[in-house]
């Protein structure tokens, strides 16, 4: 039988495995970013974070965005996602107040009785994304661009923030800018590519220890098609490689303005193959 060059099967993992590293690396990225951001930023954006079953919920009530950090992670992996899981998620949510959430879980893990649930809950099917993994061992590539890439430290984590929420098209409400700023030099790696004095595009990488997870990367409107992405996704790959991590997780961006074929060509080229589609089932409190 022929394996599927983008598909769990061509990195040697069967799909459990395979879920249990992208999905564990993302959780244990997004608890950093938001529920271990400052205490000043925590309470300023309304932050809750809990874990729930064997995953975690994280909420911003005050979440400029509409509910983009609102989202469960790693549920199912050990205990089964059922009507009793989704219901306390649920409450969690409620109580926490915010105007949306994401509940973020493999297809293979959803139960039979899952439209049921999912119905029951006012949960809605929402984006589809793509989990991806890459093995330290696959070849790296090669990008080309002027663009000049390179690392950046606290000094300048908030002009770099700037940047990434600048060029997710979020808003750029202060106390989101300094949670997103707040990450760099505390288990993650941040990237800038530069034209001249200006930085165009950031990027960053969540490394912990045998998993690193790309943590986002975007470009602002003017600079796109320069090659930063694929120069960034190479940075990155590079410190989880020298950091010793052997699993890279990755899924394609939601980057506004930005063809998602083309998210899927650069990391299939960084050596990242598919793992599963994986819906956001979206809940919002009834008005």
């Amino acid at each position: 039988m022929d394996v599927d060059p983008h598909g769990p099967e061509a990195l040697g993992l069967d799909l459990t495995t395979a879920m249990r590293i992208a999905e564990l690396s993302e959780a244990h990225m997004m608890w950093a970013t938001v529920a271990l951001s400052p205490r000043g930023v925590r309470r300023a954006l309304g932050v809750r974070a809990a874990r729930i079953g064997t995953g975690i919920a994280l909420a911003i009530a005050h979440d400029p965005t509409g509910g983009f950090w609102s989202r469960a992670l790693a549920h199912g992996l050990t205990d089964p996602v059922d009507d009793a899981l989704v219901a306390e998620l649920v409450s969690f949510y409620r109580g926490a107040d915010v105007p949306a959430a994401a509940l973020q879980i493999p297809p293979a893990l959803l139960p039979d009785d899952w439209e049921d649930i999912a119905a029951r809950h006012g949960l809605r099917a929402g984006t589809t994304l793509t989990k991806m993994l890459r093995h330290r061992g696959a070849e790296p590539s090669a990008p080309a661009t002027e663009l000049e890439i390179r690392g950046v430290d606290e000094r300048d984590s908030v002009p770099w923030a700037e940047v990434l929420v600048r060029g997710f098209e979020l808003p750029t409400q202060e106390d989101l800018i300094a949670m997103v700023a707040s990450t760099v030099g505390r288990d993650f790696y941040a990237y800038g590519a530069f034209d001249g004095g200006r930085q165009v595009a950031s990027a960053s990488i969540f490394i912990d220890g045998d998993m690193a997870a790309m943590a986002g990367a975007a470009t602002l409107p003017d600079a796109r098609g320069r090659g930063a992405q694929s120069a960034l996704i190479a940075a990155r790959v590079d410190a989880a490689v020298d950091a010793g991590s052997t699993w890279i997780s990755a899924e394609t961006g939601s980057e506004r303005g930005v063809d998602r074929s083309a998210s899927l060509r650069n990391l299939h080229r960084a050596g990242f193959v598919d793992m599963y589609e994986r819906r956001n089932w979206v809940w919002r409190p009834a008005h």
